[in-house]
């Protein structure tokens, strides 16, 4: 069967760093890397940009593996999502100094194999707390520079709790997630913390969740 090739990236533009991280991952849909809960203390193969292009937004911090609470009080989880203890692991950026305006961090994935499928499900948990958390939102991207189109986005503060996500994602060309806060003042930006877990793809359609973050126009396959 004809193999599609795609890409998921994850980008956060961090309030106060207007930090832009984004995550990919490589998935062989029939098989068994289509997912990871980083309690193998690794990002699996995800990875933190490093080649950006001409025109494309600018690397300047990572994603990084955190357990338990994160550095800064009242913003970030207290535990991941995979286990719900301190032992678990997460990917989360870290928006205190040394931070700046503008900044960004990104993280990718090679290719995803989604084995002659054309809708693909992306999924993740994701944890949004602290009194300046901006915008949480996927992108797609098929060509030219990152990040791409819109397709997921979540502008609230959730307080201390992991939530689910889902977006369904045409699966015959690149796409990118992209993770963005709207800026603030530098003095208060400690309070935008963002976590994910557990990252997957799976074959066939699926809802928006929560739909209120829908900015999609996949539709089911006939």
């Amino acid at each position: 069967m004809m193999q599609k090739v795609f890409v998921i990236i994850f980008a956060i533009i961090l309030d106060v760093t207007s930090g832009s991280n984004i995550l990919q991952k490589k998935f062989l849909l029939d098989g068994q890397d289509n997912s990871c809960d980083f309690n193998a203390d690794t990002l699996c193969s995800w990875r933190n940009v490093r080649d950006l292009k001409a025109g494309e937004i600018s690397d300047d911090f990572d994603w990084t593996l955190y357990g338990g609470s994160t550095p800064t009080d009242d913003t970030g989880p207290s535990f991941d999502h995979t286990t719900g203890t301190e032992k678990g692991k997460y990917a989360f950026i870290e928006s205190s100094a040394p931070r700046v305006l503008g900044e960004r961090a990104w993280m990718e994935s090679p290719e995803i194999h989604s084995l002659g499928q054309s809708v693909v499900c992306f999924r993740f948990w994701y944890h949004k707390f602290g009194d300046k958390m901006g915008n949480l939102s996927v992108y797609h991207h098929s060509h030219g520079p990152r990040p791409g189109i819109l397709v997921w986005s979540d502008v609230t503060d959730h307080g201390d709790r992991w939530l689910s996500a889902q977006v369904p994602l045409p699966a015959n060309v690149n796409f990118r997630c992209s993770l963005r806060e709207p800026s603030h003042h530098p003095s208060d930006g400690y309070l935008g913390d963002i976590a994910v877990d557990d990252v997957s793809v799976g074959n066939g359609y699926c809802l928006v969740t929560p739909p209120e973050a829908s900015r999609s126009n996949v539709t089911p396959p006939p």
